[in-house]
């Protein structure tokens, strides 16, 4: 039986061109297709309505009525989220740690942190800023780390006791 031919460097050359080529078709028919379905969709005369029904009850028979309601006049505004500050424990400089570190992660990661000694929780400060771009001011990671201790941070009696045998 004999082996099928390998195929050349030009035939796959010609392959790569062919679906290169469809592709910039494709985008080009896609924003050709928008921009007329943006351009006919904002000409006066083709205002997108919302139909309502409503039931009417007059004279003992419920009577339905149908209101066109262009779709500018429900237009939201805004929306209002509700609001919740993560629980955080107090402790000093509380503030500059929700500033500076709530912005990137869930204050659940720091809460499920082990106890760890100051040194930790600057080498983790400091990787925070260095290795991932956080944009705390050098001034603050003191305080933040004073925070951490405060909350997480092993008391003397607490590494006493992991040291003893």
């Amino acid at each position: 039986m004999a082996e099928p031919e390998p195929k050349s460097e030009q035939t796959e050359t010609h392959q790569q061109h062919r679906a290169q080529r469809t592709t910039v078709i494709l985008i080009i028919v896609l924003a050709i297709t928008a921009g007329a379905i943006s351009w006919y969709g904002i000409r006066p005369g083709n205002e997108m309505v919302v139909t309502s029904k409503s039931s009417v009850i007059s004279s003992n028979k419920e009577v339905e009525t149908i209101r066109k309601i262009p779709l500018a006049s429900i237009a939201v505004d805004e929306i209002r989220l509700p609001h919740f500050d993560p629980i955080m424990p107090l402790g000093p400089h509380r503030d500059v740690f929700m500033t500076n570190c709530i912005t990137c992660h869930s204050p659940r990661l720091v809460i499920d942190q082990p106890h760890f000694p100051q040194e930790k929780w600057e080498e983790i400060v400091n990787k925070m800023v260095v290795t991932f771009g956080g944009h705390v001011y050098k001034k603050d990671q003191p305080k933040i780390v004073e925070y951490l201790v405060s909350i997480r941070g092993k008391t003397e009696s607490a590494q006493k006791k992991l040291q003893r045998p």
